[in-house]
């Protein structure tokens, strides 16, 4: 039984670690969220930071009963009634919360490098309504550059690249490159809000159902895609300064 609580005790350690590491790497992130970003950004992400709460609360509980299994010490947190029910509970939680996160982090890492199957391939055709009613078929674009951005108002990343974006647009003509910002949004009213406070002035398509992001196979995002006068994919992932360089490279 000695044996039972002490690895159990181990186990319940590690995780009040390694859900401290999540708690505090959250709590940074929404400081940056708080400071660096939009209030529409953050606001979306409020359920997140009551996970964050529930997180710090499991490794209290996680941390006190480890104490008390790893040095056999019952009179640790004695007069603290259910610590061992909340921090099986816990224990229940952290796991279950941490598994998720760490497919996360392993999914944002091979965003970063992802490189997309339909690179260097023909686009594929697709008709698609902008957020304004008007229609557009990649078709009717052939003869000029096309930039797909996928992207959402949640998301801090996208968010930070739209700028460039925007500069992109206003440096070329609509005759030679349309740029279409293609939003996962779960609410096109928020879209509407965030583009008119932005004064974004690229076509943008409302994709809740994630239709075109399925049809060029998008995992993940920002995302985005150029493709060329002929209907090929030039290039794919572009972040930064890099989609700058691209576009002044094809477009002079």
């Amino acid at each position: 039984m000695k044996i039972i609580k002490l690895v159990f005790g181990i186990y319940q350690l590690i995780l009040a670690l390694l859900g401290l590491f999540f708690a505090v790497f959250a709590i940074i992130w929404s400081v940056i969220l708080f400071t660096k970003t939009d209030k529409i950004i953050w606001k979306n992400w409020l359920l997140s930071y009551l996970v964050v709460i529930f997180i710090v609360i499991g490794v209290i509980y996680c941390f006190m009963n480890s104490l008390r299994y790893i040095t056999g010490k019952k009179e640790f947190f004695a007069k603290m009634k259910g610590v061992l029910v909340l921090s099986i509970l816990s224990a229940i939680f952290l796991t279950a919360i941490e598994c998720v996160l760490f497919k996360q982090v392993v999914g944002a890492i091979q965003l970063i490098n992802q490189q997309n199957s339909l690179y260097k391939q023909m686009a594929p055709e697709f008709t698609a309504n902008s957020i304004d009613g008007d229609v557009y078929r990649l078709s009717d674009m052939k003869g000029k550059y096309v930039l797909l951005e996928f992207w959402a108002t949640w998301c801090g990343f996208c968010v930070k690249d739209l700028p460039n974006i925007q500069n992109i647009r206003d440096k070329y003509s609509s005759d030679e490159l349309v740029i279409l910002g293609i939003s996962q949004d779960s609410d096109i009213n928020r879209l509407r809000e965030f583009i008119e406070e932005k004064q974004y002035t690229f076509i943008n398509i409302y994709d809740k159902e994630e239709k075109l992001s399925s049809l060029f196979n998008v995992s993940g995002i920002p995302m985005n895609f150029l493709i060329d006068p002929e209907g090929k994919i030039v290039a794919t992932n572009m972040r930064g300064e890099a989609i700058l360089e691209e576009m002044s490279r094809r477009l002079r």
